[in-house]
């Protein structure tokens, strides 16, 4: 059967030392009892999450073809071997007369006489067409706030023109002017009705 194991190997090791520690994985997976077919070394990465203190790891993925029970003493060794963080064996799927397989970071299938390597319409997808509508998406977001804008500006200008038109002198209502006799007249009346 064709397995793969991805593993992480922390990112405390320099580039040289690295390399020394990632033979000790293939070593391990030969003692079992396994033959690699393909080894990729993914570099160095941000991990998802922290994992023992450690923000950064090497990734390396080999793929090898091993009995079924080569796989517990594999996973034995690794568990025990501190140099690797994390790692997980899957068993390769075939899917039909093709199977999958990674290249440069992009999946293909490839048929099993190794022709030539066809793109999985899968994960073919435009990412233009996406920034194309996210810009006019965008576009549309600035009008539709610009149209806000415009319309609490005109708000705050009614406010205003509100505001002078209550600042203006209201007109003087006229007042009919009291006599000065009439004025004697009530004066002498509160002053009769105090004493």
């Amino acid at each position: 059967m064709n397995y793969e194991i991805l593993y992480i190997i922390p990112a405390k090791y320099s580039e040289t030392e690295f390399e020394e520690v990632n033979k000790k994985v293939p070593a391990i997976i030969e003692e079992a009892g396994a033959k690699i077919e393909r080894t990729d070394n993914w570099g160095k990465r941000k991990l998802a999450y922290q994992i023992k203190h450690f923000r950064y790891g090497y990734y390396t993925l080999i793929i090898f073809s091993a009995p079924s029970e080569a796989l517990e003493k594999i996973t034995k060794k690794l568990n025990l071997n501190q140099d690797v963080v994390r790692f997980q064996i899957v068993k390769e799927i075939e899917q039909g007369a093709r199977k999958s397989v990674t290249i440069d970071g992009g999946d293909f299938m490839v048929n099993k006489d190794g022709e030539k390597p066809r793109e999985d319409k899968r994960k073919r997808r435009k990412p233009e067409v996406k920034r194309e509508a996210k810009v006019e998406e965008e576009k549309e977001e600035i009008k539709k706030e610009k149209v806000k804008e415009k319309t609490k500006e005109a708000k705050v200008e009614e406010e205003k023109e509100e505001a002078k038109e209550d600042e203006k002198p209201k007109k003087k209502t006229e007042k009919k002017k009291a006599s000065i006799d009439k004025l004697d007249e009530k004066l002498d009346d509160l002053l009769n009705d105090a004493l």
